[in-house]
């Protein structure tokens, strides 16, 4: 099974994770690495190869990312070095039905049906009440 890393800008990957616990309860191999306001990102960096390494269990690591080419996305990339890229996901635009589908799927993984998730989950409620 595949690890789980979620790289966000202040706590918003704590709060993702409260919420899924809500559906799933405890998560295995699951870790987050909040980016605080201020920190060095070089020290920002090298928390993320830790937590990689961490939940890495030989068959690789799904890494989320809340903005595309925010310093936790570009944390992820300077440590492309680092990873087995073929053993490697990382998804930027992290947002809920994301995850909640990844969770769902985790132990037959599609990552094109996470990703459908993640953007047929954006709707504008009130336009469905307008019609």
């Amino acid at each position: 099974m595949k690890g789980i890393v979620i790289a966000t800008h202040g706590e918003f990957a704590n709060g993702i994770v409260s919420t899924c616990k809500m559906f799933f309860g405890e998560i295995e191999q699951l870790i987050t690495v909040c980016l605080a306001e201020g920190e060095d990102p070089d020290e920002y960096v090298n928390r993320i190869l830790e937590a990689v390494q961490s939940v890495d269990t030989g068959d690789g690591v799904s890494i989320f990312c809340d903005i595309a080419y925010g310093t936790p996305c570009n944390s992820v990339i300077r440590n492309f070095k680092n990873f087995d890229l073929d053993k490697v996901d990382v998804i930027a635009g992290l947002n809920f039905p994301m995850l909640l589908q990844y969770l769902s799927s985790r132990e037959d993984l599609n990552m094109e049906e996470v990703l459908k998730a993640g953007q047929t989950g954006i709707i504008d409620v009130k336009a469905l009440f307008d019609k």
